[in-house]
């Protein structure tokens, strides 16, 4: 069977000591690795799909959760956009100012309507 060492434990870990001494950093990933194509190996192709399955349905579920919150700020954007649009403005010169629609964290936009504010200053 090859050279065994007294009171050395030949599992999962020795397996990621020696691939750790071998390439540094690899040994977690490598060993996930060969272990999740050995069980996919052994286990029926149900089983995967049933896994994959259960994924997704969580992936939605975090996405329909996530919805639910943007729902107010999201339905404030599109009040405030029909206002403009009834007032006559064109799609380029609309205004989007997240401030103003109590949305707090939109970097971005925050920026982005000072940019717009500052041009048009010095249009006018």
């Amino acid at each position: 069977m090859g050279l065994l060492l007294p009171g050395v434990k030949y599992d999962a870990s020795f397996t990621q000591l020696a691939i750790d001494s071998f390439i540094p950093r690899f040994s977690k990933s490598f060993v996930a690795m060969i272990s999740t194509v050995y069980f996919g190996c052994i286990k029926k192709a149900v089983l995967a799909w049933t896994m994959g399955d259960i994924v997704v349905g969580i992936t939605a579920w975090i996405n329909i959760i996530a919805l639910f919150f943007m729902t107010k700020p999201a339905l404030a954007c599109l009040k405030n956009y029909e206002t403009q649009r009834k007032a006559g403005i064109t799609r380029e010169d609309l205004v989007f100012d997240p401030k103003a629609l109590g949305i707090q964290n939109a970097d971005f936009w925050e920026k982005r309507h000072k940019e717009r504010s500052k041009k048009s200053k010095k249009l006018s």
